[in-house]
């Protein structure tokens, strides 16, 4: 078995044991809620849903116009940061399948 480089090894992350899933209708938000004693979260979607969109605090949205009050949602987020309890809203102006893999603290 060949040796794994460290710079790969300390950025992978385990296969998760805690994911949930949401089907999407096209353009209508769901919401995942950050389970208790977890800290991370990594997103993926299929193919089908291309650009996906989230929000803490308030339900996504696909933009439609320009937004320059700070209130965008985000597109396309890979990992982040998550609290306990924390509601995430996620939208995609096409159906598809979106997934939050979760992990505790490290």
């Amino acid at each position: 078995m060949a040796d794994v480089r460290a710079e790969l090894y300390n950025d992978s992350v385990e296969i998760p044991t805690y994911v949930d899933a949401r089907v999407l209708g096209a353009s209508t938000a769901e919401t995942f809620t950050v389970p208790a004693g977890y800290y991370f979260a990594v997103f993926s979607g299929n193919v089908a849903v291309g650009d996906y969109y989230t929000k803490i605090g308030g339900t996504a949205a696909v933009p439609a116009a320009d937004i320059s009050d700070g209130s965008a949602s985000f597109p396309n987020i890979g990992y982040c940061r998550v609290t306990p309890g924390q509601v995430i809203s996620v939208i995609s102006p096409t159906a598809g399948i979106i997934t939050i893999a979760f992990y505790p603290a490290p």
